[in-house]
């Protein structure tokens, strides 16, 4: 009986170390100064020129804004620094930025081979009640009463080529997100019918819309940041496809396993997918006379651990593992 029960704890203990341990995403490792160093020449440098929160309801939320975009762009691009934007922008004004001389001026003068422009809207309410109520088979009552905020937000982006002035991208992307305060549980009907009664008073009026960042409490700032990073996430996987990064497979480490150079210092994740390219023979095109390599996507790889900052441990089947060489080239 003893041996059973023994058994029992150190299964439980097994279980509960697996589930703890286990099952917790492997920490990225931050990259060094040399490593940053190293993979800067790879990866191409961008700066945010221009963002605002042109119309919308809560002003004062184009700095947050950037700062949700930079941290969804850092590793994966060259950002220039915010402090180096301002000194070149002051003695510029909006007209020199509508037209291409005026872009590529001011990106040889940042270093950047794209510029970011960008719009936020956003708004935050102050918190209404709502209420529930239920009754289970046995008909005892449980109620909740509780206060909530809604914050909204758009994010619109646009990418400038600074050599040719082009547009290579443009979209935007949304978020809504509820939170919740004060909620108080009632097992009592006529508690609740009561408390419900009181606090509608309080909240009889219509729901308002801040109107400055400076005005929100601390609850409503962190929802407005949740529900910004939200938003700036959404660009993450369409931006870096349009920029990708190369990398190759440096080394075989089992049959599940292997090791890429590709790390923290550009911008890769735990989770991130890699693809293997294979390429055609060149074929010469007769309109521009340029050579046409035919690429297409033969395998997919699933990052499982950040190693360094110019490596990663990606893992996939035996069977797509098997059919890999150290050399192949992988996209993030």
């Amino acid at each position: 009986m003893r041996s059973r029960e023994s058994f029992k704890s150190v299964f439980a203990a097994i279980f509960l170390s697996f589930i703890l341990f286990g099952c917790a995403t492997a920490p990225i490792v931050e990259p060094t100064r040399g490593e940053l160093e190293a993979a800067r020449p790879y990866k191409t440098t961008i700066a945010i020129v221009g963002f605002s929160d042109s119309g919308s309801p809560l002003k004062g939320i184009s700095s947050m804004a950037v700062s949700k975009l930079e941290n969804v762009l850092a590793g994966h691009f060259n950002l220039v620094d915010r402090g180096r934007i301002k000194e070149v922008m002051a003695d510029r004004s909006s007209e020199d930025m509508k037209d291409h001389e005026g872009m590529t001026a001011v990106g040889r003068e940042l270093g950047a081979a794209y510029l970011l422009f960008g719009n936020v809207t956003a708004s935050v309410s102050t918190p209404d009640q709502r209420s529930s109520e239920s009754k289970d088979s046995e008909g005892r009552f449980h109620g909740s009463i509780w206060e909530e905020s809604t914050a909204q937000a758009e994010i619109s982006l646009r990418i400038v080529d600074v050599k040719s002035g082009t547009v290579i991208y443009s979209d935007r992307k949304s978020a809504l997100m509820r939170d919740r305060y004060n909620e108080r549980s009632f097992y009592d009907e006529s508690s609740f019918r009561q408390a419900l009664d009181a606090s509608s008073s309080v909240f009889g009026q219509l729901v308002k819309v801040f109107e400055n960042i400076s005005s929100l409490k601390n609850d409503q700032v962190l929802l407005l940041s949740n529900t910004l990073t939200n938003a700036a996430e959404q660009f993450r996987r369409d931006i870096m496809r349009k920029f990708p990064i190369e990398g190759e497979v440096i080394q075989i480490l089992s049959d599940r396993t292997v090791l890429i150079n590709l790390g923290s210092a550009y911008g890769i994740r735990p989770g991130d997918k890699l693809t293997v390219w294979s390429e055609g023979s060149p074929i010469l095109d007769p309109k521009t006379g340029m050579q046409i390599v035919e690429k297409r996507a033969r395998l997919t790889l699933k990052v499982k651990e950040v190693t360094s900052g110019l490596s990663c441990v990606a893992t996939a089947s035996k069977k797509t593992i098997a059919q890999l060489n150290v050399g192949d080239k992988v996209v993030k």
